[in-house]
This record gives C-alpha cells, sequence and structure tokens, in this order.
C-alpha cells in the first residue's frame, strides 16, 4: 500500500499566517479549529499548530471567507469599469 506524498512545507501554514491570510486574529483561527472544524494538526508535542493550504481554502469556500493570497496581487490594477476611462 502507498502512503500519500507529505505536503510540501510551503503548503502549511501556522495559525498567525493562516490569520493573515483571512484577515482575522490568530485567536479566530484557533476558534475556528476548535469550534468549526478547521483541519489543523499539533507539531512538537501539540505546541504548534499548522493548517494545510488546501483545507484553509476549502474552509474559506465553505464559510465564504475572502482570502488574501486570493486578492489581486500588488502592483497589478484593476481593469476600468465598462463606461469608464482608464487611468493613464
Amino acid at each position: 500500500m502507498t502512503q500519500p506524498l507529505p505536503t510540501p512545507v510551503s503548503d502549511v501554514l501556522s495559525t498567525t499566517e493562516a490569520a493573515a491570510e483571512c484577515g482575522v486574529s490568530p485567536e479566530t483561527i484557533r476558534r475556528w479549529i476548535r469550534t468549526k472544524g478547521l483541519p489543523a494538526y499539533n507539531t512538537e508535542l501539540g505546541l504548534k499548530i499548522r493548517i494545510r493550504r488546501g483545507d484553509l481554502e476549502a474552509f474559506a469556500r465553505e464559510h465564504n471567507i475572502l482570502l488574501h493570497s486570493k486578492v489581486m496581487p500588488a502592483g497589478e490594477t484593476a481593469l476600468a469599469q465598462p463606461g469608464t476611462a482608464a487611468p493613464g
């Protein structure tokens, strides 16, 4: 039987990183883990909580949370709305 590949480190977030992605506090992330079922796991004897990016994205979709990583990257500008002139 094959074992699933481990999650790459870049796809694992701390509670602080997950909070920044969601625009909330780390305590809110811990509350979502305890009460709303946000999947997470502990490392180092339970002292560090980690969240897989994919789990956070699925949770955010389910709870209508806009993730900051899904917002337009810095330096890009929105397209002009129909009927308005583009800046220039």
